[in-house]
């Protein structure tokens, strides 16, 4: 028992002087600038001093020791908003198009003739539980892409609708 008084009156002050030699002033912390310029004096002679690593590296640009970096452009907000504004066409004209009898859905997963509620469910299972991946992991390209092929299938959708105007009965 007295062991344990004895350490606790011992740690009690040591705890106290070590809060003041590493005391650390917040305002100072964050607003201590950085400097994060390259400045290659410092290494002019990285190659005389170490050529098999700066042969390696010119022969092979793929070197395994070297990180790649990939770097790409995020997709603009205006880029999202085309590709929920192409979503929702492709779900309006596919249901316009199944108003009539001589269309039927080409995806397998739906069936000849899903209704409109199948159509915003399987959009959903689609899109909802890799949603976030997908919002954090996608490139301004790879958005171009998928709102290009949606276009393709919005505007072949309506190319359809407009032959069925003129040649198929309306069923719903």
């Amino acid at each position: 028992m007295r062991t344990i008084l004895l350490l606790i009156s011992i740690m009690i002050p040591l705890s106290a002087m070590a809060e003041e030699f590493f005391y650390v002033n917040t305002l100072q912390k964050h607003s201590t600038k950085l400097n994060l310029k390259y400045e290659p004096e410092f290494d002019f002679d990285f190659c005389i001093t170490n050529a098999k690593f700066c042969q390696k590296l010119e022969q092979d640009r793929n070197y395994s020791l070297l990180p790649k970096f990939e770097m790409y452009k995020r997709p603009t907000e205006w880029q999202w908003k085309l590709f929920w504004t192409l979503q929702t066409l492709d779900v309006l004209t596919t249901t316009e198009g199944l108003s009539y009898d001589c269309i039927s859905e080409l995806n397998p997963l739906l069936g000849e003739r899903p209704s409109t509620l199948r159509l915003v469910a399987h959009k959903g299972i689609v899109f909802g539980p890799s949603w976030d991946n997908f919002k954090k992991n996608t490139s301004e390209y790879d958005l171009n892409v998928a709102n290009l092929i949606t276009g393709i299938v919005v505007l072949n959708n309506f190319d359809v609708i407009n032959d069925a105007k003129n040649t198929c009965n309306k069923i719903r």
